[in-house]
């Protein structure tokens, strides 16, 4: 029987994930300036819990777990704000910009996201005299642009890494993460080795709320062994909860089949968006753009805790401005 401490805090994601998109869905009714005001307090927040409370990462990686964050969104908002104003050149540019930065800086999954909306600004300005609609041709389209994308952001990185301009630390790390069978993503997410095999054992029900059982870490790190990506950098988490890492994969873990259905059709739900937003012209394209397809990253890749819910639920309330916008009806205030 799961203990009454792991049933509330496993619930407590669902429960607070819900209330925070009822709450922000409320408050914004999507209105254009709320948004960009909320993303803003977004930033700020995350500046003021850096300084004031800084998680266990933030000292020896301050840009990727303190201000990095921050800093790329009050750049969205720049950008957002002078769409209209500014050339397409100097707006991809600072797309651009940020992507690097972020590289550098050792944030790459940020970079990429920057990279991919910039990406996207492109083709909208491509096809803004013509009519696209949400049709299965166009979700291909997205995914094969997020495959060439990731291709483009993969070299651009490998390059800098392995030629040394992002420091020893970056090159160390790429070189443990894309030295076993399997390359770099997984040697990046290597919790996939733990929670797939959970998922194999448990597929329709799941292991609990809050799962734990030491046996998946002792699996995830002998796969680690077998396939080559143990070195003397690698940190293994010394709980017993069973890794994931995901929102997919820590969701079918402890909720099962259902759990994960959840997730995958949010990720439908986001293509939609980004191929809306492509249909054409909208008042919130850059800042809509980046946090769906953070979203996408973050479902995937990330794990659902602390601030992801209230960015989870923001970019839920902003998927639907998205998906319900009409240019004869816009709200600003």
């Amino acid at each position: 029987m799961t203990p009454f401490e792991d049933w509330t805090r496993g619930w407590s994601k669902i429960i607070f994930l819900l209330t925070d998109f009822i709450a922000i869905y409320l408050l914004i009714d999507n209105r254009v300036n709320r948004y960009l005001l909320f993303a803003l307090g977004l930033a700020f927040g995350k500046l003021l819990t850096f300084y004031f409370n800084p998680n266990i990462y933030a000292i020896d990686e301050p840009w990727k777990f303190g201000y990095g964050a921050a800093i790329t969104i009050l750049a969205v908002i720049y950008v957002q704000l002078g769409i209209s104003k500014r050339s397409v050149l100097y707006n991809i540019s600072i797309l651009i910009i940020l992507a690097f930065a972020n590289i550098f800086m050792g944030f790459r999954s940020l970079g990429a996201v920057c990279l991919a909306t910039a990406i996207m600004f492109y083709v909208l300005i491509n096809n803004q005299n013509k009519v696209v609609r949400i049709k299965f041709k166009n979700i291909v389209f997205l995914l094969t642009l997020g495959i060439i994308s990731f291709f483009i952001f993969y070299k651009m990185y490998e390059y800098m890494a392995l030629s040394g301009l992002l420091g020893a630390v970056q090159e160390d790390k790429f070189l443990n993460q894309s030295s076993g069978d399997f390359g770099f993503l997984l040697g990046g997410r290597n919790e996939l080795f733990a929670s797939v095999q959970a998922v194999i054992d448990s597929p329709l029900i799941g292991h609990g709320s809050w799962a734990k059982d030491p046996k998946y870490r002792d699996i995830m790190f002998d796969a680690l062994i077998e396939h080559g990506y143990i070195s003397d950098n690698l940190i293994i988490n010394d709980n017993d909860l069973i890794p994931s890492h995901s929102h997919i994969m820590g969701a079918w873990v402890e909720a099962g089949l259902m759990g994960a259905l959840f997730w995958i059709w949010t990720v439908s739900i986001s293509f939609k968006t980004l191929s809306r937003l492509l249909a054409g012209p909208n008042p919130l394209f850059i800042l809509a753009s980046f946090f769906t397809i953070g979203f996408i990253w973050d479902i995937i890749f990330s794990p659902l805790g602390a601030e992801a819910r209230v960015n989870d639920a923001f970019t839920l309330s902003l998927m639907i401005y998205v998906l319900t916008y009409n240019n004869k009806n816009i709200k600003k205030y």
